[in-house]
């Protein structure tokens, strides 16, 4: 009842929040949140939000990103939307990894490790 006191972009990224966080349907909440900031540009929330759900999407970290830097933009010095952002950096650049070698080399030259990152490596 109270989202019907909120404004339109409000009440549509609590209902996005409703679909990411509650019933975990991507689609409904990317929906919402995009319709939000059409309603409400200027709502550095619901980028923020936009940016959390698009990270949790294999290959959407560019999107992510630049969803937070737009979040960014509006809250400058909040430590959520830094946090964010740089854990969808940390993402982006682990993506494309998976199959890559590695190796371990010890200061005298001998290799200590080696092998092939996967899905569970970053």
């Amino acid at each position: 009842r109270r989202a019907q006191s909120l404004a339109p972009g409000e009440a549509l990224m609590k209902r996005g929040n409703l679909e990411a966080f509650l019933k975990k349907d991507v689609g409904a909440a990317l929906q919402l949140y995009h319709e939000a900031i059409e309603a409400d540009p200027s709502r550095w929330d619901t980028h923020y939000f936009l940016g959390r759900v698009l990270g949790s999407v294999p290959g959407k970290s560019d999107e992510a990103i630049q969803a937070l830097e737009e979040a960014g933009k509006l809250a400058p010095f909040n430590v959520a939307v830094l946090e964010e952002l740089s854990n969808a950096h940390m993402k982006r650049g682990a993506d494309g990894w998976e199959g890559a070698s590695y190796q371990i080399v010890r200061s005298d030259g001998t290799v200590e490790a080696s092998g092939t990152l996967d899905d569970g490596a970053s």
